[in-house]
């Protein structure tokens, strides 16, 4: 493990702080069933990632801060979001699951990657969909998102993506595609910035 994976896994982790710190604060909302899935999948593609011999730090990071987050939004508000993109997902976890515990006993399919690598695909394309809830909510409640800290996921991923020793699914995959995810959600989030300016303006 490098440098590079050190500091996009610090930064990534230290970004939970003022988050939790603004949910507590109910200055900001984020949607539990995404962070509960984010969690789950974020363990899955850590421990895939491990046992592959990649780049494993910024996802078990992430696991953790999505526990913390979770727990911040159940203390300060109990409210839970689920729509057809958390059954969805929440459908991508038992594909993972059944895919990684049959892959290396019986391959149904003629794919040439590992059950470990298999699972990470599934699991980063199954947290993708699970950042459209947050994404939403950035697009349509743009006073209640949290660009900065987006804006911070964005460059720790981007630093972990940089960090692989090679362009193998478990060096960059996870990293690069979540890197795509959150800058999406930090584009639509400061828009929050734009509100501010205009009314500011008035």
């Amino acid at each position: 493990m490098n440098l590079l994976a050190i500091a996009g896994g610090l930064l990534g982790t230290m970004l939970f702080v003022p988050l939790c710190m603004s949910l507590w604060n109910r200055s900001v909302e984020q949607n539990l069933a995404t962070f509960a899935l984010w969690g789950v999948l974020d363990g899955m593609a850590a421990y895939s990632t491990f046992t592959a011999g990649g780049n494993y730090l910024l996802p078990t990071l992430y696991t953790l801060g999505s526990v913390a987050v979770i727990t911040c939004i159940v203390l300060r508000s109990r409210k839970i979001k689920w729509s057809w993109v958390e059954t969805f997902c929440s459908f991508m976890v038992v594909v993972c699951v059944v895919t990684w515990m049959n892959w290396e006993h019986q391959q149904l399919v003629s794919i040439p990657y590992s059950a470990e690598q298999m699972v990470i695909i599934l699991s980063t394309m199954a947290l993708a969909i699970a950042t459209l809830p947050v994404l939403t909510d950035a697009i349509t409640k743009p006073a209640t998102s949290a660009p900065l800290i987006y804006l911070g996921y964005t460059a720790a991923n981007a630093i972990s993506m940089m960090a692989g020793s090679s362009w193998a699914i478990e060096e960059r995959f996870y990293a690069g595609t979540s890197t795509i995810a959150t800058a999406l959600v930090f584009l639509a989030a400061s828009r929050r910035w734009q509100q501010r300016e205009t009314a500011l303006a008035n």
